[in-house]
């Protein structure tokens, strides 16, 4: 099976159509690429610079600063403070937390998260609603007459106590 001449031409034709549109096609990705590459150049340098430990470090500190006047001021208990100081200004591992505290927390940008939400906190003063619980006796079915009053003049009693205090 011996090719002719014109078909060995016709092949090597093809083949040099097929060579040069891969060529086109080749140069093509390369600028793409190029293209590419200089966006993620330019995006990169758009990029905030990491926080170095010292100032990841002050931030912490700062936090827990205003969580302690968030406790001192009655604006949170101490367990839910200290529960969402490592929350926000902690990671798991015990280490910053990054995000929290090199994320801006207010439309300004401003701040960082952490700090922010503990400078909200520390201006809240929760509102006492002044409820005071009281145990109404129970009367069983079947109970006598003076057992019912005996209870009645002391739940009369307990509500005057309380309505005084």
């Amino acid at each position: 099976m011996q090719m002719s001449r014109q078909e060995i031409m016709e092949t090597a034709r093809a083949r040099r159509r097929q060579w040069r549109d891969q060529s086109g096609q080749l140069a093509a990705l390369r600028e793409d690429v190029g293209r590419k590459e200089r966006q993620v150049q330019e995006l990169s340098a758009a990029l905030p610079k990491p926080l170095d430990s010292d100032a990841l470090d002050a931030l912490v500190d700062a936090c827990r600063v205003n969580r302690d006047l968030c406790v001192r001021n009655g604006a949170l208990d101490p367990a839910t403070a200290d529960a969402l100081f490592a929350l926000v200004a902690r990671a798991a591992d015990g280490t910053p937390n990054m995000l929290t505290l090199s994320c801006t927390g207010n439309p300004r940008g401003e701040g960082a998260l952490a700090l922010s939400l503990f400078e909200v906190l520390k201006n809240n003063h929760p509102v006492s609603v002044g409820e005071k619980g009281v145990a109404l006796p129970y009367v069983p079915p079947g109970s006598t007459a003076n057992q019912q009053q005996d209870e009645n003049r002391l739940l009369k009693k307990l509500l005057s106590m309380t309505n005084q205090a």
